[in-house]
């Protein structure tokens, strides 16, 4: 009797055990323009929600970093008191460094703590290694406000605790929609949503790729054509960035532009090329080959008339994003928010330590209904187990606990 007690209480605690990751789960997220410029935020709950209480903090989704940043309330005015008993977080090294994100100075301490998106979710910590994070002690005055950074590469901090703290491999779904017009001079806002773990469809997904466990960037190789023009590049190499608001970001971006203009303006460029003269039915699709798939944008799309009426383009210039280290140095071409807005990325993080970039055409979220036959079901096996504890409870055999007399 003992035994099977042991066996049922042994599956019991070993169907409870390990993370499963929510289906289809809306991150909360929220926007913030700063400087004129949008920022698209996720909220993460710092704590495992073993701790005695847990903080919440939205963190700019950053896909080019391989760090996470928090900031030390206590020294900064922002972010989480950091409290190992309270909300998981450690200092792991008292010792202050310090880097630059973004070319603004940042002065941290290496810290760790656990992290989840679902604040209704209790993570098990046995065995899971926490989430490394820089400790943001100083530096500059912090340009975010009151927003952290989760870096998002392949192969960086938060990929790998994603890796280790579920029991398969997780996704996140980006989706961004544009809130100023594309033909507007004003910098891009996007409003965006994060989804953990979507339901895609098989005509959803338009591309996958997987990445190797040495790539540390976001990166796929592919055509560029801009027909009628010299500049057709073939398998080239593209980074992905979520700091850039363009559609792609070229080494010569305003030999680029100029062509455009010509070639709409019969000739004219810069201050000449204007919606007086302008026609932007002579101009070409701009398109990216991707494998057999080819992601394509119009003129309209591509192309628009700033505040004093001159044509110009949203294809924009990589050097800084190579500077600050948001892509590969070599790298001469990155796609941007604008051609996500189009084409959904799905970034998927394998437990084997690769990772896959997929492209969608669409991407449905029901919002309030996330995992929820996982949780009808994994609730449906723990009343039939109980129920089956209560019969062995009241069953008691021969030679158990009872004498039984021989005849």
């Amino acid at each position: 009797m003992k035994g099977l007690l042991f066996l049922a209480a042994f599956f019991v605690s070993n169907s409870l055990a390990g993370n499963v990751a929510d289906l289809n789960y809306q991150i909360n997220t929220s926007t913030a323009v700063l400087h004129d410029i949008g920022f698209n935020a996720v909220k993460l709950i710092v704590g495992s929600g073993q701790e005695s209480s847990s903080d919440s903090l939205f963190f700019f989704m950053d896909i080019s970093h391989d760090y996470t940043i928090i900031g030390d309330s206590k020294q900064v005015k922002w972010g989480v008191v950091c409290n190992e008993q309270s909300n998981s977080c450690k200092v792991e090294d008292q010792t202050t460094q310090e880097d630059f994100y973004n070319s603004f100075q940042v002065k941290y301490q290496k810290a760790s703590v656990f992290t989840r998106v679902n604040p209704n979710q209790k993570l098990n910590t046995e065995g899971i290694t926490k989430l490394n994070i820089r400790l943001m002690t100083g530096g500059q005055k912090w340009f975010l406000d009151s927003y952290g950074v989760v870096g998002l590469t392949p192969q960086g901090d938060f990929a790998n605790y994603l890796r280790g703290v579920y029991d398969k491999e997780t996704s996140i779904a980006i989706k961004y929609k544009l809130k100023t017009p594309v033909n507007r001079n004003d910098r891009l806002v996007f409003d965006g949503y994060a989804v953990q773990n979507p339901i895609v469809g098989q005509t959803d997904t338009l591309f996958t790729t997987t990445l190797s466990k040495e790539e540390k960037f976001w990166t796929v190789k592919g055509d560029l054509a801009f027909p009628e023009s010299e500049y057709n590049y073939k398998d080239i190499k593209f980074c992905l960035t979520t700091i850039s608001s363009e559609i792609i970001q070229v080494i010569d971006a305003m030999v680029f532009n100029r062509k455009i203009q010509t070639m709409a303006c019969d000739g004219k460029y810069w201050n000449e090329c204007t919606k007086k003269n302008a026609d932007l039915k002579k101009l070409p699709p701009l398109s990216i080959t991707l494998g057999a798939v080819t992601f394509s944008f119009t003129p309209e799309e591509y192309t628009y008339f700033d505040n004093d009426g001159v044509l110009t383009s949203r294809i924009g210039d990589i050097q800084p994003m190579r500077s600050d280290q948001q892509c590969p140095i070599e790298t001469e071409f990155a796609i941007g928010k604008l051609f996500f807005q189009k084409y959904i990325p799905l970034f998927t993080f394998a437990k084997d330590g690769s990772a896959k970039l997929s492209f969608l055409n669409k991407l449905d979220v029901q919002e309030g209904k996330s995992n929820i036959w996982l949780y009808i079901a994994l609730g449906g096996a723990i009343v039939a187990i109980l129920v089956i504890l209560a019969i062995l409870l009241k069953w008691k055999a021969p030679g158990d606990d009872d004498y039984a007399p021989a005849n």
